[in-house]
């Protein structure tokens, strides 16, 4: 059996994250979520400062 690979229950690729890397997997999400939040606003307030020009 040398350089053969057995592949027994192969999974998805998804480890059990502990309640920590949950915790940072959640925030990580929260921060794309707010960066977009901020780029629509930013669009937004300028779109409303050229209209009041």
């Amino acid at each position: 059996m040398s350089g053969s690979k057995t592949w027994a229950f192969q999974g998805n690729g998804k480890q059990a994250l502990s309640s920590e890397q949950q915790e940072i997997e959640e925030l990580k999400a929260q921060i794309k979520w707010l960066k977009m939040d901020k780029k629509i606003l930013k669009k937004a307030a300028a779109f409303f400062a050229i209209e009041t020009l």
